[in-house]
């Protein structure tokens, strides 16, 4: 039951990303894409990234290697290596550039439950403040990325 737990949240990015197609935009716009899904995701069960971290911490990743993740990954390491190739990323190491990136959306929420002690009156994971998180992610990721 537990792999499945795990497998779940990957059964379902794997299903909304394989609806997408992102060989019709620009690396760009497909990383935009690619940031919003990653982080509305989240949004609908915040408490998610506490089982990866546990997952890691409990297990040293024995179960999160089964539950091949990599097939998510293909596709933001796909739009790294042809913004690179198109010139408009900087040259990149792409497994690093995919671990930052999804740190910056992830994040998050595995610290959303700390935060509200420091700022008792700010919902953040109310739909205007995960909206505000995709924008403010957005912007400093394509600016960590894109040729200056």
């Amino acid at each position: 039951m537990y792999k499945a737990v795990l497998q779940r949240p990957i059964d379902e990015v794997q299903s909304t990303l394989g609806e997408l197609n992102f060989d019709g935009l620009s690396p760009d716009e497909a990383l935009k894409q690619i940031i919003r899904i990653a982080i509305t995701n989240e949004a609908k069960n915040p408490q998610r990234q506490m089982l990866w971290f546990q997952e890691a911490s409990q297990n040293q990743g024995i179960y999160f290697k089964e539950c091949n993740v990599l097939c998510l990954h293909e596709y933001l390491l796909k739009i790294l290596e042809q913004g690179m190739a198109e010139g408009c990323f900087r040259p990149l190491k792409p497994f690093l550039a995919l671990t930052y990136i999804l740190s910056v959306c992830l994040f998050y929420f595995t610290v959303h439950e700390n935060w509200k002690h420091l700022v008792p009156n700010v919902d953040r994971l109310s739909s205007e403040m995960i909206e505000e998180h995709i924008e403010e992610a957005t912007s400093f990721i394509l600016a960590g990325i894109r040729h200056s």
